[in-house]
């Protein structure tokens, strides 16, 4: 069994689903409440560069707030099987 987050805005367990954003099928975890979609599989590596000799490579995790439309599946009950 996996522990479920609770959603930053709303305090309430958020579930675990199948996303497809743009034709981007992505699994995450979201709040139909308030629509704060976190997707698991987001992380990017991006380069920062504040001079011309500092550049700070950094992973990135992206969280959106999406419509209850673009939930394909929801898997939360996979998780505690």
């Amino acid at each position: 069994m996996t522990d479920r987050p609770n959603c930053e805005n709303c305090a309430i367990p958020m579930r675990f689903v199948l996303t497809d954003i743009h034709g981007e099928k992505l699994r995450g975890w979201y709040c139909s409440a308030c629509g704060l979609f976190k997707p698991i599989e987001s992380d990017k590596e991006v380069e920062l560069k504040f001079d011309k000799e500092t550049i700070l490579k950094a992973t990135t995790t992206t969280a959106l707030f999406i419509d209850d439309e673009m939930v394909v599946e929801d898997l939360t009950e996979q998780l505690d099987r």
